[in-house]
């Protein structure tokens, strides 16, 4: 936590919020985490999170009101949502279930591959790999593949072999073609995420490549560079960062209804009212809607056609936009 304390009062937000995810791992029951995890997230905005949190802190700590003040406030506006409305979200007296239907892009991100030559910390692409897929993980914006732990439990029936010096399972073509080939029935990975490193004079280097398997194209290559006692967490961080404004953002189309259709992408996602979406089936595009109405998670859109290009959307279609 002093790393954590560090870093806020630095006003390195992203740093802070690394060293308090590693805190909620280490010790989840300590108030102090769980009263910085409550400002945290209502700082980001992630608001069933904080309603959650502060529903097992109520429960926790009974003789606060200012809890249930909080959470009094928060259901009245979370009721007036389009998520509530629509039956996405259901509110109970201790929790609220949510089934946003979310269809986030999806992530492959394979293991970095360490250049320094019989370098001293041989795990250290293995931990850097991981502590940004955790990151990663924590980010809703996008899905995480989880192929690669399979990989890696049973790496003789992909017919893979984990490296033997550090345990790592770096990005190659035949290595992707056949999590490829075993994935066939399952969630397709579109986005690979692979790269290397290298600590060399108490610095370390990354450099990473984002690529779009279904377009065989290359979206982004960029280094990134960190030292002192941080240098992990800050790799990190500015890494996730990147990686996340690279991928293009998508949701997809819950409902069609009369005069409209909703969404699963939201303020979250860096939508606002106003601001104009493209719908496409199997066949390409079918049309273009506004966002009228908008929450967290959830977008209430009219086509731009009206009713004749409310006809061409069905449910499942998906939705792109620029940031």
């Amino acid at each position: 936590m002093q790393r954590f304390h560090s870093s806020k009062n630095s006003l390195l937000y992203d740093m802070a919020s690394h060293h308090l995810a590693s805190a909620r791992e280490l010790i989840p029951g300590q108030p102090e985490v769980q009263f910085q995890t409550l400002s945290e997230y209502k700082r980001t905005g992630f608001f069933p999170r904080y309603l959650n949190l502060l529903l097992f802190l109520r429960k926790k700590y009974p003789e606060n009101q200012k809890y249930q003040y909080e959470i009094e406030n928060l259901l009245n506006s979370m009721k007036q949502s389009i998520a509530y409305k629509e039956g996405f979200l259901e509110i109970t007296d201790d929790n609220i279930v949510e089934n946003y239907g979310r269809t986030p892009p999806v992530l492959l991100l394979f293991d970095l591959s360490d250049m320094s030559y019989l370098g001293d910390y041989p795990d250290l692409a293995l931990l850097v790999s991981s502590s940004v897929r955790r990151n990663l993980s924590l980010n809703p914006t996008v899905s995480l593949s989880e192929v690669l732990e399979s990989v890696r439990n049973n790496p003789t029936s992909f017919d893979i072999k984990v490296d033997p010096y550090t345990g790592t399972l770096p990005y190659t073509e035949s290595t992707f073609l056949k999590i490829k080939n075993s994935a066939k029935n399952g969630i397709k990975p579109r986005f690979l995420v692979y790269g290397s490193l290298k600590y060399e004079n108490h610095s370390l280097f990354i450099d990473w490549t984002i690529k779009d398997s279904k377009h065989e194209k290359i979206l982004s290559k960029f280094r990134v560079f960190s030292k002192g006692r941080d240098f992990i967490p800050e790799a990190v961080t500015r890494s996730v960062s990147k990686i996340s404004a690279t991928i293009p953002p998508s949701g997809s189309v819950l409902k069609v209804k009369d005069e409209d259709i909703i969404i699963n992408v939201g303020t979250l996602d860096g939508l606002k009212k106003g601001s104009k979406v493209q719908i496409h089936n199997t066949s390409g595009k079918s049309g273009e809607a506004t966002i009228e109405e908008i929450d967290y998670f959830l977008s209430r859109a009219v086509p731009d056609n009206g009713n004749n290009g409310l006809r061409s959307i069905s449910e499942g279609d998906r939705v792109f936009w620029k940031r």
